[in-house]
């Protein structure tokens, strides 16, 4: 039988090499998604980084696990209308998943809302309605795959693509949906 003693220098050198491997391995560089990230821009200099910024951006790409942000579950912008950039303040978003279980995120005054880990783990599918006041809106088909609404829903509205995640298109109804102001305390969370 054959021993094999490592000295300490050799147990210095073999763990230096291994630390200098580590994050390659623990951590490799995706560079779809690092493109993806890029592409969103930089961030707004007027909006502190928090619940409030990028709405309408994909926020898993950041928010997603191994990421350095706070992870959420699921998250989405709503906007009003089909064609507007104003937010839908105050709806709740009814999240129901394939076993009947039922979820209520809230939009903050930018039309944001977010899932905490833990919040809500859906049996996939799952169903969405919007909804403010007497107003409702259902999505035409369950989620199947994203945890990100801006992942399927963006725009310009086309062959891959609904648009916008919004309330209603309705002419009539736009003008008498409230619209508010951001509090103080909305920029954390």
């Amino acid at each position: 039988m054959v021993r094999l003693a490592l000295t300490p220098a050799a147990l210095i050198l073999a763990f230096a090499s291994a630390s200098a491997c580590a994050p390659a391995i623990l951590s490799p560089v995706d560079p779809q998604h690092e493109l993806a990230v890029e592409a969103l821009g930089g961030e707004d200099p007027a909006v502190p980084v928090g619940p409030l910024h990028r709405p309408g951006q994909p926020c898993m790409l950041c928010h997603d696990l191994g990421q350095d942000a706070t992870t959420f579950n699921l998250a989405g912008t709503v906007f009003r209308d089909n064609v507007s950039k104003a937010p839908l303040t105050d709806a709740d978003i009814e999240l129901v998943d394939s076993a009947g279980i039922r979820f209520t995120a809230h939009t903050n005054c930018v039309g944001n809302f977010v899932v905490g880990l833990g919040d809500f783990e859906p049996i996939w599918p799952f169903w969405v309605t919007i909804r403010q006041g007497a107003n409702d809106s259902a999505m035409g088909s369950p989620v199947h795959r994203e945890r990100s609404c801006a992942a399927c829903h963006f725009n310009p509205a086309g062959p891959r693509t609904a648009g916008q995640v919004y309330l209603t298109s309705d002419d009539f109804v736009v003008p008498m949906i409230p619209v508010r102001a951001c509090r103080p305390d909305e920029g954390n969370i």
